[in-house]
């Protein structure tokens, strides 16, 4: 046991989570588990939707100021289960666009041709995240047209 303690002490002090980081899987694929309206685990991969803000749960602390007002919230299961539906029962595909501070990976995600953080942004129970926006000029406008349809037809948090 001590070996094995002083084995990851020495791994830890040489650099050895760099390499991990790196060994970390940038697309992955599989069925879904639904945590919260942008958040979704595949396999053992804990995936957050990129440029997806949706109500927590529970967690109101990590909610930011945006959903501050529905979380923990009949709208925050609502969120959950809307990305349940979206999801179905097909696999979905995702690419990581980048990592948030807890280094969880902020991914793109497909369930067929359906992009999984469009629509939870169009169908209200979510909103596009612009701190996460800002690091894709390309990506922004069609998140930001999503939410934009959601309000206009006052969708979901819209409401």
């Amino acid at each position: 046991m001590r070996t094995l303690v002083a084995a990851v002490l020495v791994a830890l002090a040489t650099g050895v989570p760099a390499v991990a980081q790196e060994l970390r899987p940038k697309e992955v694929s599989g069925r879904a588990v639904v945590v919260d309206g942008d958040t979704m685990r595949v396999g053992l991969a804990v995936i957050r939707l990129w440029g997806v803000d949706a109500p927590e749960i529970t967690s109101c602390r990590a909610a930011t100021e945006p959903m501050k007002p529905f979380c923990g919230t009949a709208q925050a299961e609502t969120s959950r289960t809307s990305l349940e539906r979206i999801i179905g029962t097909v696999e979905v595909r995702c690419t990581e666009v980048t990592r948030d501070s807890f280094g969880q990976m902020m991914g793109e995600c497909f369930a067929g041709r359906t992009n999984i953080g469009l629509e939870q942004i169009r169908s209200g129970n979510a909103v596009a995240w612009p701190t996460y926006l800002k690091q894709n000029a390309q990506k922004a406008p069609q998140y930001n047209a999503a939410e934009a349809e959601a309000q206009s037809a006052r969708r979901g948090v819209w409401r």
